[in-house]
């Protein structure tokens, strides 16, 4: 396995990890019901446009070739970044 193989590899991985953890976080607002969920609801709009892009953006990195590559790899840690940013301050309890 290349080394560009392994970046492929384990961004899916965190992108399959990141949809877990918000399938969990949308199943804890579901069930409490209310302003949480209505709240998870307005912070979550757009959040699965953005990983339907960065599934895809993987997919043209394991077709890309060396000039495309880098531009291609900052654009999913970008987008995955935001992805997790914005789970991980859903996941805090509100103040």
């Amino acid at each position: 396995m290349s080394h560009d193989d392994a970046y492929v590899t384990k961004m899916q991985k965190k992108i399959d990890e990141w949809r877990e953890a918000f399938a969990t976080l949308q199943t804890k607002a579901e069930s409490a019901g209310g302003d949480a969920k209505v709240d998870f609801h307005k912070r979550a709009e757009g959040l699965a446009s953005k990983a339907e892009v960065v599934t895809t953006k993987i997919a043209e990195l394991r077709l890309a070739g060396k000039e495309q590559w880098d531009g291609l790899k900052r654009e999913v840690g970008k987008i995955y970044g935001e992805l997790r940013t914005t789970t991980d301050r859903m996941a805090r309890p509100a103040r």
